[in-house]
């Protein structure tokens, strides 16, 4: 173990999860001296972690008997309550004193949920959003914002400052998801009004390479249109956020406006470009393709 790893007090990290996310923080905790058991629901996802040095675990049950600290990185809230309620699920075995770290975005009602049930097993739940992208993530750049017990919180936060360089601590559970989520929808929108800037640049005859060079140094040039804007003329090797994955925390963000009584309009215009882009066949395609979608709906 490393000199960074020596004096956290857990030792060996069970991760499940492993996409294109969780991928990048089993590097970074590989790479920062920490042992990790990884599980995925497909094993060909791990390989090439196991090659760098992950251990592997057979089922979700038999990583938490093994691991007194386990991450989470899943897609949704099924995928969530599905490694945790159920069949050789976390709560199949005893979770005295252990410690799960939620990283996914899902709905703050099932995550508060499921921490009142892993309490009620002796364990503990922090909900663990990140804001950022596989690539922000390999870098070390993307934000944790971080729900749950202060000082289950403090014991963790060594770890999660090894897998970003921002870690916040919001207040109880689910509280960091509202954060993610109202993080999210801005950044939905915002994609999808550049979008639009974008069309009406290219139908007055602008050359959008020089447009684009020039947004990006303008008063509108937020990291992520600084990060997006120039995928509209060269999409990225990999889906780093796709479309469907957008809608679903847009439409997280609708159901919680509706229940706390706020009406999120702009959100609301959007997830209706969403749906569209995804009955075009775009749902799977990078978030930077809304602009293709809308482009072909004027065709």
């Amino acid at each position: 173990m490393s000199k960074k790893a020596a004096n956290v007090i857990f030792e060996t990290i069970g991760f499940i999860g492993l996409g294109q996310m969780g991928s990048q923080l089993v590097t970074r905790l590989i790479n920062a001296g920490y042992t990790v058991l990884g599980y995925n629901r497909t094993k060909d996802k791990a390989n090439s972690l196991i090659e760098v040095g992950m251990q592997w675990a057979d089922s979700p049950v038999k990583l938490a008997e093994k691991c007194s600290v386990i991450f989470l990185s899943l897609s949704d809230d099924h995928a969530v309550d599905e490694i945790v309620e159920g069949k050789e699920g976390l709560l199949s075995t005893s979770l005295n004193d252990k410690l799960i770290i939620d990283m996914s975005t899902i709905s703050p009602e099932i995550s508060i949920k499921l921490a009142n049930k892993i309490h009620a097993s002796k364990g503990a739940m922090l909900d663990a959003p990140i804001s950022g992208n596989p690539v922000m993530v390999k870098e070390g750049k993307a934000t944790i914002m971080v729900g749950g017990d202060e000082n289950y919180f403090t014991k963790a936060k060594p770890i999660l400052e090894s897998l970003c360089s921002n870690v916040f601590y919001v207040g109880k559970n689910g509280q960091a998801l509202y954060l993610k989520l109202a993080i999210n929808i801005n950044l939905a929108v915002q994609f999808h009004v550049l979008s639009e800037s974008i069309l009406l640049i290219k139908k007055a005859g602008l050359d959008l390479k020089n447009a684009i060079e020039i947004i990006n140094h303008s008063a509108i040039a937020s990291p992520g249109i600084q990060q997006r804007a120039q995928y509209i003329l060269s999409p990225p090797a990999e889906q780093l956020f796709t479309i469907k994955l957008m809608q679903k925390d847009v439409l997280l963000a609708l159901e919680q406006g509706r229940k706390l009584g706020i009406p999120l309009l702009n959100a609301a215009i959007t997830n209706e470009a969403l749906t569209s882009a995804n009955g075009l066949g775009y749902g799977e395609k990078e978030l930077s393709s809304l602009f293709k979608a809308m482009q072909q709906m004027l065709e």
